[in-house]
């Protein structure tokens, strides 16, 4: 299972996005070999925003129902941020304060750490200051 942050599923929408087809690419290789992916509300809800100011409410809407219809087919699991990772979450953020760490960052390290995810797809350099391991 790998982590999805937000950058990459704003750069699967928004095909003006520097990394949209290297994004587009990954996922589509990885379907094929099964992966399955996993990501929060939070990111959820940060995705969606930015698409809606970056490439307007029809393809925020377009990506809502894509979510939503991978998680009724079983291809993404969404976790929501319950109290106990949120206060994980705050401890991250409190602890890097020499970190430029988004609170969403924050809980995704507290949602892989606590599910024992290593593999992070991302464009956000941050997971690699954690350590985890990024792709593509």
């Amino acid at each position: 299972m790998i982590f999805v942050d937000t950058s990459v599923w704003v750069a699967v929408t928004d095909k003006a996005d520097q990394h949209h087809l290297e994004a587009s690419r990954f996922f589509k290789q990885r379907m094929k070999n099964g992966t399955r992916w996993i990501t929060s509300d939070y990111v959820l809800s940060e995705t969606i925003t930015r698409i809606r100011y970056n490439v307007g409410h029809r393809l925020a809407v377009e990506a809502i129902k894509r979510f939503n219809r991978a998680a009724g087919l079983d291809l993404l699991r969404i976790v929501k941020i319950d109290d106990p990772l949120r206060q994980e979450a705050e401890k991250i953020f409190i602890r890097y304060d020499d970190q430029l760490f988004s609170f969403v960052d924050c809980a995704s390290f507290a949602l892989c750490i606590r599910e024992s995810i290593t593999q992070v797809f991302t464009f956000d350099r941050d997971f690699q200051i954690m350590k985890f391991t990024t792709s593509p």
